[in-house]
């Protein structure tokens, strides 16, 4: 059984990946442990350096599919990591906004806890003003009021993940919600936040429109309904 994988999905980011893959790499804790990139269908040049740092990373895994959202990637990349029988997950983004030497923390609480996640919290989060509130107040706001938990940083993707947990929440089917990572941490019952650091993004799509934003929050609204209605048919 190997110990670590990072999955990191990727979009169209040509100007970073090569440094992506290269701070991950450089921090994964031993030779039994994976980076796998799921490509979800970039239209830039993101596969061809890909291709091209395989040759440099011996614990680089590569997957390319076609576009179905970062939701979808997300998942495509848990699969992966169950198949493979890693101990562990680590999620994570391609934005360049986090920082790889912060892993050490979340990994270093691993050992004397049950957790079965360890999450990242933006406490300084760099984002556009909506966005953030979006996230810190209203879907905070929704979470406590109808699923009864207080939760720092629902849809951090900076995450460490039991697999044990993992395999379990895997059968929901998450790959059916616009953002697995939130049902994840609902579903989660016993969940640690350590605070990380988290900076601008200076590339790419730098911010949502109003229009992204409001569509993102309508369906995630139904995802939640969705999900809410479940889990009362098993009380």
């Amino acid at each position: 059984m190997k110990e670590l994988a990072v999955v990191i999905p990727v979009y169209n980011e040509e100007e970073v990946i090569e440094k992506i893959v290269n701070d991950w790499t450089k921090i994964l804790p031993s030779k039994n442990c994976d980076l796998i990139i799921v490509n979800d269908g970039s239209k830039d040049k993101t596969e061809i350096i890909l291709s091209k740092c395989k040759d440099n990373y011996k614990n680089l895994i590569i997957i390319n599919k076609t576009n179905e959202g970062h939701g979808a990637a997300i998942c495509d990349g848990y699969k992966y990591a169950l198949e493979k029988k890693y101990s562990y997950v680590f999620q994570t983004d391609s934005d360049d906004q986090f920082f790889s030497s912060d892993f050490k923390i979340l990994w270093e609480n691993k050992e004397n806890s049950n957790y079965d996640m360890i999450l990242g919290n933006r406490h300084k989060r760099d984002d556009h003003f909506l966005r953030v509130f979006l996230s810190k107040v209203i879907l905070r706001l929704i979470l406590k009021t109808f699923f009864r938990k207080q939760v720092t940083d629902a849809n951090i993707p900076y995450r460490l993940i039991d697999t044990k947990f993992l395999m379990d929440f895997m059968k929901l089917k998450p790959e059916k919600f616009i953002a697995p990572n939130i049902i994840m941490t609902l579903h989660a019952k016993n969940v640690k936040f350590i605070k990380i650091r988290h900076t601008k993004r200076n590339h790419g799509e730098l911010q949502w429109s109003i229009k992204k934003l409001l569509k993102f929050g309508l369906i995630l609204i139904k995802d939640l309904r969705n999900y809410y209605t479940a889990l009362k048919k098993y009380e």
